[in-house]
């Protein structure tokens, strides 16, 4: 690049200049094939979110604020569909799964935290026949079976109660294709 014609100092400064250039030529170019890179990689990411986002399984949500209004025969418990949960109040988390996959599916577990300044009701949780259900205490690190927690509804007293901080429903069985799984529980908004 640099001219013969150029002095001798100069041809240094010519040398370092063309040196330079080359540098910066290489990274632009190391930039460039790395920018290519990562998008490649972000587009294989992308692939397999758009070909399963719907998944297996359906779930729907819904909330209800208990209340208890009194008719001629005492208090009896209405729900009322709410979306947000309403502080000081009790709530029911409703939800159904629905398989569809369109063949029969093994292997469900279903998770659900407790939502944050709320605590799970003792004893609210329901599930389908076939399914065991397990809660946590340390926000769903490890799960204990209800069965092996000893106490009983009677001796679970509020602060025991703020410890459960996630719900886990294990489905021993197969459910076929379209078939509805419906869970619940109850926590109280602080």
């Amino acid at each position: 690049m640099c001219s013969n014609l150029i002095a001798p100092g100069d041809l240094y400064l010519c040398r370092v200049t063309e040196f330079k250039l080359r540098y910066i030529g290489i990274v632009i170019k190391t930039l460039v094939q790395t920018a290519r890179l990562f998008l490649a990689i972000m587009v294989l990411l992308a692939i397999p979110s758009l070909v399963f986002a719907q998944g297996p399984i359906e779930k729907d949500l819904k909330i209800y604020q208990v209340k208890e209004v009194a008719d001629q025969q005492g208090m009896e418990e209405t729900l009322i569909e709410v979306d947000t949960p309403v502080p000081g109040s009790v709530h029911e988390y409703k939800f159904t799964y629905r398989n569809i996959s369109g063949k029969s599916l093994d292997g469900i577990v279903i998770r659900q935290s407790i939502p944050a300044n709320s605590f799970y009701m003792w004893g609210s949780a329901t599930a389908p026949e076939g399914t065991d259900l397990y809660l946590s205490m340390d926000n769903g690190n490890t799960f204990h079976p209800v069965s092996s927690i000893n106490d009983s509804v009677e001796e679970i007293d509020s602060t025991k109660e703020h410890k459960f901080k996630a719900l886990q429903w294990v489905v021993k069985r197969s459910p076929e294709a379209n078939e509805i799984l419906a869970l619940s529980y109850r926590a109280i908004s602080k």
